[in-house]
């Protein structure tokens, strides 16, 4: 769960007249919808409105065209360089179930970048405790981040989540870690793992990175 937002006051009034707008628009849409359909037959109306939907697609689509060329062709303007370069995160992510930031941005300074990991996590199926809310419920947050830095202090890890540690939880949280661990900064993130489930996947990667010198 991520907090936070960055607004300004130019933009905060078309958003405020945009969010009034189309509520307005979608019940007067619904209204002329209702009246058509009861002035003529259900048929007809399925009829005028599907041929409405294939002009509407005809009219619309030298735009789209447009736009999927602009925002994903060769020329799009955003590319999207993802800061994870080492490959260990993929030989290691298939062997666990969580990616934990200790903390997450709802509770301090963010261990890690949260866009890259939230990839890693999503391509391999990962649960993660962080995110980006346009609303969030306070409450419910801060006994979460209360649990979470009460677990870190008892020293109950997984061996099933990978541990994203900002520098400045790091020593407290190997020191009070009640397994062996294994940590290393991988593409500048302090990250952790059990010992035990660290040994599954990690000759995988020596064996690997073996073959690249060969």
């Amino acid at each position: 769960m991520g907090i936070g937002q960055s607004i300004r006051w130019p933009i905060i009034g078309v958003s405020l007249i945009w969010s009034l707008f189309w509520p307005v628009n979608y019940a007067l849409l619904f209204l002329l919808l209702s009246l058509f359909i009861r002035r003529h037959s259900f048929k007809l109306a399925c009829f005028y409105l599907t041929i409405g939907l294939v002009i509407q697609e005809i009219d619309f689509y030298p735009k789209h065209q447009v736009y999927a060329h602009s925002w994903h062709g060769p020329t799009a303007p955003i590319i999207w360089n993802n800061p994870l370069k080492s490959a260990i995160g993929e030989f290691a992510a298939p062997h666990y179930q969580h990616l934990v930031f200790i903390p997450p941005a709802a509770c301090g300074e963010e261990a890690a970048p949260f866009g890259a990991f939230s990839y890693l996590a999503g391509k391999y199926g990962l649960t993660i405790n962080a995110g980006r809310v346009s609303r969030v419920e306070v409450e419910k947050t801060m006994q979460y981040c209360r649990q979470l830095f009460e677990q870190v202090q008892a020293g109950k890890l997984e061996d099933d989540a990978i541990y994203l540690v900002h520098a400045n939880y790091l020593e407290n949280f190997k020191t009070q870690a009640k397994v062996p661990l294994r940590c290393a900064k991988i593409d500048g993130i302090n990250t952790c793992v059990t010992e035990p489930s660290y040994l599954p996947w990690y000759n995988d990667y020596l064996a690997w990175q073996k073959s690249l010198a060969n």
